[in-house]
């Protein structure tokens, strides 16, 4: 698994070290800023934040609903928290056998400074966890690693603490007291100071604690610190403190409701413009239906005789070549006689038009109109424009409107 582990201290982000693991397992360290560290491309980024600044903890977990007794609990240690239950942030681990629960505290606004600067160089992390749980656990006893004026003590899978350097004696020897009468306590110490052990008391070397001798038996190493924590950091055996409010979900969540409102609108105009879309692409083709209705009605109107319409677009252009071709020489053809005439026809006063012919130089048209003025009206047009001849053949009342037939005929001017 291809994965990065960067260790967050006090001088970051101008300086972080971090270990990046291969799918081998093997571990690769490097120093510099944070910003370097973000090139990375990895599957998981996990980072490991000051153990001082984290409160490892346990609670006894009250009987009853789980939701409600992990509610509970912030209040059962508030006692052993510095500050006001409603600025601290909680994260849970494991239950243990004894019913309690590993309970990791850090401050809202220490996670909120984490989270925006590792935001601001582009890093999502999956883990963010206490240093304190990625020092290597010590099946004999306890495990220490110090670095910069800083011990990470680690007790147990989930539980430790951080301390300066210099009370680290005291702390150790305390510890001793409390160990069975006639043991050792048994510390590993990863001393990545670059500087010497201070003073441990009576300590003595790992190997004579059989013989009984001495209250803290050590085994020290050097080495970098940050390879060390990579080493040593087990997700199994780790406190997420990206829970609650702080999760991925919960992220996400802040997320949706930040642009729940303009993805809701801008859903409801693309829902309104794909409706109008359709809605226009319909009527469009039904007007072209229509149309394509219009242009068979006109053709078999203006050509009776014609018995199969399959491209009436074409045919009617290829009749009217012939049609515009043909005639005499006093003759204008029939697109010359309807130029004159047709705008007239369609602009005229109540005008429906019934039947149109032409043959032999004529146009002979049957069409309603209202009234008889409007007939007079209509004729009086036509016989205005230049080389047209117009008759009326016959005109008669019907009901509330008059049904006229009309000739026009080109002449020679």
């Amino acid at each position: 698994m291809n994965e990065l582990i960067i260790c967050i201290g006090a001088e970051a982000p101008e300086k972080v070290c971090w270990a990046e693991r291969d799918a081998t397992g093997s571990l690769s360290v490097v120093c510099g800023s944070l910003r370097e560290a973000s090139g990375r491309i990895v599957k998981r980024t996990v980072v490991l934040v000051p153990g001082s600044e984290v409160l490892l903890t346990r609670a006894t977990l009250p009987t009853g609903s789980k939701k409600l007794a992990l509610k509970a609990i912030p209040y059962a240690i508030e006692d052993n928290l510095a500050s006001d239950v409603e600025g601290q942030h909680f994260a849970f681990g494991r239950k243990n056998s004894d019913q309690t629960l590993a309970v990791a505290v850090v401050d809202n606004l220490r996670m909120e400074a984490w989270l925006s600067m590792l935001r601001e160089v582009g890093i999502e992390p999956d883990i963010i966890c206490p240093a304190t749980l990625a020092v290597p656990i010590n099946d004999q006893g306890i495990a220490v690693l110090i670095e910069g004026g800083d011990a990470l003590v680690r007790l147990d899978s989930q539980q430790g603490y951080g301390i300066d350097q210099d009370n680290l004696p005291m702390i150790l020897n305390a510890d001793s007291d409390k160990a069975a009468e006639g043991a050792a306590l048994k510390v590993r110490i990863y001393n990545c100071s670059g500087e010497q052990l201070p003073a441990f008391g009576p300590a003595i070397e790992l190997d004579e604690v059989a013989a009984g001798k001495g209250r803290l038996a050590m085994l020290s190493s050097a080495g970098q610190a940050a390879w060390h924590l990579a080493s040593g950091f087990d997700e199994k055996k780790a406190i997420n403190l990206l829970q609650g409010t702080y999760s991925r979900n919960a992220e996400w969540g802040k997320a949706w409701q930040k642009w729940q409102l303009p993805i809701m609108l801008l859903a409801v105009l693309m829902v309104l413009h794909i409706s109008s879309q359709i809605s226009d692409f319909y009527r469009l083709r039904a007007e072209s239906l229509n149309l394509d209705s219009a242009i068979v009605n006109v053709y078999k109107t203006t050509f009776p005789k014609a018995k199969k319409v399959v491209k009436p677009r074409v045919q009617m252009e290829q009749k009217l070549k012939l049609l515009q071709g043909g005639g005499d020489a006093g003759g204008s053809g029939f697109l010359e006689l309807f130029d004159k005439t047709g705008q007239i026809l369609i602009q005229g006063k109540g005008v429906k038009l019934l039947n149109l012919r032409f043959q032999e130089e004529v146009i002979e048209l049957e069409f309603e109109t209202t009234d008889l003025q409007a007939l007079d009206e209509l004729k009086g047009a036509l016989v205005k424009q230049p080389g047209v001849e117009v008759e009326i053949k016959n005109a008669s009342a019907v009901n509330d409107h008059v049904l006229a037939r009309m000739r026009i005929k080109a002449v020679a001017q």
